[in-house]
């Protein structure tokens, strides 16, 4: 009878014990560093000519452990496949010649390997279910022990898969966005605020893993084209939900989130017209850490795209939690821009034109007043000189009137009331 060795990486207490069971001589090791790291600690304590290496990831139900090497393959190191890993976690080793070569670096680089593609089923790992859109979060605040955890922030279940693990234990990301991960414990010690900290990544494009879409959201107050883009949208997305008459812009914006039953949503205001080609079918970046994902709009007035006015993707959690802010609410937090338009910012009324210019206008002002920025510096300037569509004049007055605004040391570019206090007296010089 050949020694038998269980790799306990933990999370499979149940199954360590029913090898335990059919194998009573096996001896449990606990799993520390790489599968090289253990083989070699494992050659050390084998005291028969060949040895098993089983681990408790796997499902040996149906494993033959009474398997003999047939001739011409007794000095072959045999690896089992875990699922359609060929790089496995079961092993039939022959002492004699691990031993000459137990210096290699990597399982490829070892002489006559013999891969028995009929492999051993793997578990599901530890699953944790994410609250909210914080996925390096969740796993720094995990106690378990196991090797690995899948986390997932949809109703996915924990994925059964075999990965090398010769080597540097990497996240295995289910798609691009990483709603769906397995992440090492090892990783603990190198995050920080994102998975993205952590070197060794890897992505699985597993088409059983899909994403819901994220919650779409319409705040408008009284625009004049409200209802038109609202019954635009409902066609586009009839799950869309709504938020109308709540004043001031961080007012809208949370009770959006509180609507939104999705980590993220896509806020689309009042005066947006969603542009035909544009799906809310955006992911958010999970490996990252949290972020506003901000797309492009298309401004008539202008007659050029940037991210004001754009449709964009909000982080659910940080909205409901925010108490501070700066100017620029969106920018308040990480950023990401998506270069695609998704909208055409189209105003239709003098005062929403005054009103968009005027606090676009003062917001750059306070932006260049911190920064130097050739961008921010071509948008002002674009704001105080275009005049395109019948709206232009008001855009430009507003413009204009925002940046003095914000010379005399006005704080009040969010209260609806005052900014429509100013322009009414504006239209009376206007006019």
């Amino acid at each position: 009878m050949f020694d038998a060795f269980i790799w306990d990486m933990g999370g499979h207490d149940a199954n360590v014990q029913q090898i335990s069971q059919r194998l009573p001589h096996a001896r449990v090791m606990r799993y520390l560093g790489t599968h090289l790291d253990m083989m070699r600690r494992t050659a050390t304590r084998s005291r028969t000519e060949y040895f098993w290496v089983l681990s408790s990831c796997c499902d040996y139900a149906k494993f033959d452990f009474s398997w003999m090497p047939p001739v011409g393959q007794e000095k072959q190191l045999h690896c089992w496949a875990t699922q359609d890993e060929k790089f496995g976690d079961t092993f039939l080793v022959h002492l004699p010649s691990w031993l000459e070569q137990q210096d290699v670096a990597k399982l490829e680089w070892y002489q006559h390997v013999n891969y028995h593609a009929d492999g051993v089923p793997a578990l599901p790992w530890p699953l944790v279910q994410v609250e909210g859109n914080d996925l390096a979060a969740a796993l720094l605040s995990n106690a378990s022990h196991a090797l690995y955890t899948a986390y997932v922030l949809d109703d996915n279940d924990s994925p059964q898969i075999g990965f090398n693990k010769w080597s540097n234990k990497p996240v295995m990301a289910f798609n691009k966005t990483g709603h769906v991960s397995l992440c090492p414990r090892d990783a603990k010690a190198a995050i920080k605020t994102q998975i993205y900290d952590w070197p060794y990544i890897q992505y699985r494009n597993d088409p059983n893993m899909a994403q819901k879409t994220q919650d779409v959201v319409f705040i408008s107050y009284d625009e004049e084209n409200a209802e038109q883009n609202w019954s635009r949208l409902q066609v586009k997305c009839p799950g869309a939900k709504r938020i109308h008459g709540v004043q001031g812009l961080v007012p809208a914006l949370k009770a959006a989130a509180a609507a939104s039953e999705t980590p993220y949503f896509y806020a689309v205001f009042g005066k947006t017209e969603v542009a035909e080609d544009f799906h809310f079918d955006h992911r958010p970046d999970y490996l990252r850490r949290p972020a506003n994902y901000i797309f492009l709009a298309h401004n008539p007035i202008l007659d050029h795209a940037y991210g004001h006015g754009s449709v964009v993707m909000h982080d659910r959690d940080w909205l409901l939690a925010l108490e501070e802010w700066d100017l620029d609410v969106t920018m308040s937090h990480d950023t990401v821009t998506i270069p695609v338009i998704s909208c055409v910012n189209r105003v239709t009324d003098p005062w929403s034109a005054w009103r968009t210019a005027f606090r676009e206008a003062y917001k750059l002002s306070y932006l260049l007043s911190k920064r130097n920025s050739i961008e921010d510096e071509y948008h002002l300037h674009l704001w105080k000189t275009s005049g395109n569509t019948d709206m232009g004049k008001w855009s430009m007055m507003g413009a204009q009137q925002g940046i003095r605004s914000f010379e005399d040391g006005e704080i009040n570019t969010n209260d609806w009331s005052w900014l429509r206090e100013k322009f009414d007296a504006s239209s009376i010089i206007q006019a």
